[in-house]
């Protein structure tokens, strides 16, 4: 963790907002790279669509890592 201290105003909520930057850069669906994160759905889709994107995050967590592997 010795690295963390040397990146200033640092936090783990910067881990997510790669992810989600970089899943849209992938083309993941906007529902999916929610999923991925954790975010829950609001107000009407939210209570009528009751997926929860279980495989479609896989899949995508698994292209995010590919991509990563790439770098």
């Amino acid at each position: 963790q010795a690295w963390l201290d040397s990146i200033p105003d640092w936090s783990p909520h910067d881990l997510r907002r790669t992810d989600r930057t970089g899943l849209s850069r992938l083309g993941c669906r906007t529902e999916v790279a929610e999923a991925v994160i954790g975010h829950s759905r609001k107000g009407i889709e939210g209570t009528y669509d009751l997926h929860k994107y279980e495989q479609e995050c896989g899949v995508w967590l698994q292209k995010w890592a590919d991509y990563l592997d790439d770098l």
